[in-house]
Parts: structure tokens; sequence; C-alpha cells
């Protein structure tokens, strides 16, 4: 051992050569590794050639681990109401990206990455519109017998509160009604394929643009053919009368076709009367002693024609003619013979007994003053005497209707030429 030769009896124990093995593992951070003056970078199997305890080479083998950093993701959606979230003593407000720096199990850093994901609480709107009668509506898990606005708290797919919101309208049965008023001509008249020929009130079930049924209402009115008439009179010098464009020069009637206010042909029928322009004439007869004569405000002195312009009772122009008689104080006279036997002789309630000349105040059968003048003559009695002398042979002898047969005085009553009696002596 002192490094001389010696014969030395050896009893020799060979060693054999040692092969150690180990695993180690590191983190990536502790990188280099160093091992038997080696310094590791990478994992691997490294060998290292030793000497032992008892000098004998050795070989010891490494196999070195090397744990990478980990960076783990992970992807997280949760519900609105479960913020905050924890993660890795962190509080999470919001959604978005995280990061925390962990040490596994072997002791190493890891990055480990969150995505967190927040589903909001849902607010669903919807509006849906239906008809009246498919009342009540089911709506989750609600029956709804009126329009309006309904909440539902419901569980998404993502086992989140949703809130729903259904805005319901409902669309009544329509009853919609409307007038029409027509003239008889436009007779039949068609309505939702209904052929109307008579006035009334009609209904008819349709359906709305909802898709909803409506009842519509019709209240048709007719208007017939008018047949209108009136009665004008009008003054002659009205004339030409204008009537519905109608120069009319006559009277008589006429009628025309019009339009009315609800443009329906009208039939009118004109009366026309004329009044012609009066001429009326009158005669009056008055007395000397009544002048002046008053007149449609003349006063007339005189005997005449006159004229006057006047108005009508139907407001017409009249021509009046007067034809004025004056009767004057009347002088009348006359002669009046009468016999001696018809005294005493009555006239104007006068009793005249001897022929002369009287007067009378008298009334005129106009009403007026009249004188009278009497020249009254009388006739006396006449006592006619004559003798006639005849052959005894001419008897009987005829005279004023006697027939005498002897000689003597014979008187007869005649009557004069005047109508008096007379006595004539034979």
């Amino acid at each position: 051992i002192a490094g001389c030769d010696s014969l030395a009896t050896l009893h020799l124990v060979v060693n054999s050569v040692v092969t150690g093995e180990e695993t180690i593992t590191v983190c990536q951070a502790a990188l280099p590794y160093s091992w038997n003056n080696q310094s590791i970078t990478t994992a691997g199997d490294y060998t290292a050639t030793l000497t032992n305890v008892a000098g004998c080479d050795s070989i010891a083998t490494l196999h070195l681990i090397v744990n990478p950093v980990v960076t783990g993701e992970e992807t997280i959606t949760i519900c609105e109401g479960a913020l905050p979230y924890n993660w890795n003593n962190q509080s999470i407000t919001t959604a978005g990206d995280y990061t925390a720096t962990l040490t596994s199990v072997a002791g190493c850093d890891s990055i480990a990455t969150l995505h967190l994901g927040v589903t909001p609480v849902g607010t669903g709107d919807e509006i849906i519109t239906i008809c009246e009668t498919a009342l009540p509506y089911s709506w989750n898990n609600q029956s709804i017998t009126v329009a309006g606005d309904y909440t539902a708290t419901l569980t998404s797919v993502a086992g989140c509160d949703s809130i729903a919101t259904l805005h319901l309208v409902v669309n009544p049965v329509v009853t919609g009604e409307e007038t029409i008023i027509l003239c008889e001509a436009a007779l039949p008249y068609s309505w939702n394929n209904q052929e109307i020929t008579t006035a009334g009130d009609y209904t008819a079930t349709l359906t709305s643009v909802g898709g909803c049924d409506s009842i519509a209402t019709l209240h048709l009115i007719l208007n017939p053919v008018m047949t209108g008439e009136e009665i004008i009179t009008i003054c002659e010098g009205g004339l030409p009368f204008s009537w519905n464009n109608q120069s009319l020069t006559a009277a008589g009637d006429y009628a025309a076709t019009l339009t009315s206010v609800a443009g329906c042909d009208s039939i009118a029928t004109l009366h026309l009367i004329v009044n012609p322009m009066v001429t009326g004439e009158e005669t009056i007869t008055v007395c000397q002693a009544a002048l002046p004569y008053s007149w449609n405000n003349q006063s007339i002195t005189t005997a005449g024609d006159y004229t006057a312009t006047l108005t009508s009772v139907v407001g017409c122009d009249s021509i009046a003619i007067l034809h004025l008689v004056v009767t004057p104080v009347a002088t009348g006279e006359e002669t009046i013979t009468v016999c001696e036997a018809a005294l005493p002789y009555t006239w104007n309630n006068q009793s005249i007994t001897t022929a002369g000349n009287y007067t009378a105040m008298l009334t005129s059968v106009a009403g007026c003053d009249s004188i009278a003048t009497l020249h009254l003559i009388v006739n006396p009695v006449v006592t006619g005497e004559e003798t006639i002398t005849i052959c005894e042979a001419a008897l009987p002898y005829s005279w004023n209707n006697q027939s005498i047969t002897t000689a003597g005085d014979y008187t007869a009553t005649l009557t004069s030429d005047a109508g008096c009696d007379s006595i004539a002596t034979l």
C-alpha cells in the first residue's frame, strides 16, 4: 500500500462494477440540473463513471425527468347569479380570462388559465297576437284570459335563471259597421259576396288580416227616384221664366231630370201658373152732384174714361179702366091729355083738378135729383048734334049701332079720338 512490490498472498475479492441507477424528477425551473459534474438541461438518461468506496469504477445512471411548467386552461361558464366566482384565491366578478401561478403535486410551478364565461339573466321578450276566441292562452304554465304583459322565471339550457316576458295582444271579434247610401238605380248592390236588392241591415262574417273572425254590418239606405212637384205662380211680366236650365214662355206643366244631393236621379215637375196682366173695366154712373168723384187716388170732375195701374192680390200689375157716366140733373117735361071725366088727375103725389103746367122734384133710378114738368090738357065732354032727314022707305035707319024705325031724337055715348066720352044727339 506504500507503493512497493511485495509478495503477498491475496485473497482477491473482485468487486464488480457497480451500476447504480436513479430516477430523479425535477421542475423545469430547476434546470440546468447538476449531476456528477454534469450540467443537465433537458430530461433524459445520463451516466457517470464513479469510483466507489472500494475504489472500483461504478457506473451511475440517471433517469432525469423534467416536469415542465404546467399551463393548464379551462373554460367555465357560470350563471350571472353565481358571481362573484372564486378561483385560485381570486374573487372574479366579470367574465374574462384569468391566470394563476400554482405549485403542482410535484412541487413545480404551473400556470393555470381560466376562461370564465358568465351567462347573464335572460330577459327574453316576445309579442304574440291571438284572436279573442283563442282565449284562455297557455304560456309557461299560466292560463291567460286577457291581453297584457306577463312574465315567467325559467331555467335556461345552461341551468341559469331567465326572465321571459310576453306581450299578449288579443284581437277582439271586430264588429265593424258602415252605412252606405245608394241610388235605387244602383241595385242590385254587391257586398261581401251578397247580392242585395232592397234597403236594410246585412251582416257578414269575415276573416281579418290577423286571421280572426270579424262581423261586418251594412246599413244600406236606398234613395228612390224622387218625383218632386211644385206649383209656381208668376206675373205675365215675369216671362220668360227660368227653371232648371229651361226658359219657359207660357203657363203649363214642365219636367226636368235632376241629380239629387245624394247623386241620384230625381224628376222635378213644375206646374207654372201665369197670372195675365189684368185689364179690368167698370162703368160707374154718378149723379152730377157727386162730383168730384174719387177713384184710385184720382179726383175726377167730368164724365169720361180713366185708367189706373194697380198691383193685384198676387202681386202682379193690373190695368183698371173706369168708364165714368155722370147723370146730370134731369129736367124732364111731359104733356098729358086727359078726359074731363078723369079729373082729379094724380101726378107725382099731386091731385090735379084742372088743366095746366105742374112741376115735381123726383129721384131718378140712378138716385139723382130730377125736375119733372107736366103740361096737363083736359079734354071736355063732347056733345055733338046732327039732324038727318031720310025717306020712310030707308027705315029702319042704322046709327051708332042703333036700328031706328021712326023719326025722333036719339043719343049715343061714344069715345072720341082722344079716348074721351062724347054724347052724340041725332
